[in-house]
């Protein structure tokens, strides 16, 4: 963090001979050593640098988000017959392909679905259902990472406990 602030910092204000960060979670304790040549401009420039720095705090916590949204995309669904859908990466490519083979009449039907719950020979419709769901399962947990980081960037979510809060409720866990 200090190495990319500093030269974020010098890239505007090269005239400095160091920086110095007392608390991460303060910068009020955050200071630059300028050199006597620095002008205002550049002072003023480097703290605007300072200022637009993204809090650590908030970077974690988007971090950890990030990771929540993805075990929860990737973490399967039921769909509303009971059956478990796995909705990994690898699935979602597969159930997507197994679609576009289904439409294009280019697998025998009905298919031999292997879901979490067990064995299910489905048509062309539910193949289509299980993918719908797939894709709104997706789009559910990338908005709900959106609106949840929105919180974090304008500080109405000020820890990781809101902010799992506040990702589990968007999804109605």
């Amino acid at each position: 963090m200090i190495v990319q602030l500093e030269t974020a910092i010098r890239a505007v204000c090269p005239a400095i001979d160091g920086l110095s960060i007392g608390r991460k979670d303060d910068r009020a304790t955050w200071s630059v050593q300028f050199r006597p040549e620095a002008t205002d401009a550049e002072r003023a420039a480097a703290q605007a640098v300072i200022d637009g720095y993204p809090d650590p705090r908030s970077t974690e916590m988007i971090a950890n988000l990030a990771d929540l949204r993805w075990r929860v995309e990737t973490g399967g669904i039921v769909l509303p017959n009971g059956v478990n859908v796995a909705t990994d990466d690898a699935s979602q490519r597969k159930i997507s392909e197994l679609r576009r083979r289904a439409e294009m009449g280019e697998v025998v039907l009905p298919f031999g679905f292997k879901s979490q719950s067990g064995w299910v020979d489905v048509d062309k419709a539910t193949i289509i259902v299980i993918d719908r769901a797939v894709s709104a399962h997706v789009q559910a947990c990338y908005a709900a990472e959106r609106t949840t980081a929105a919180g974090i960037t304008d500080g109405s979510l000020t820890n990781t406990d809101a902010v799992s809060q506040r990702f589990n409720e968007l999804m109605g866990r």
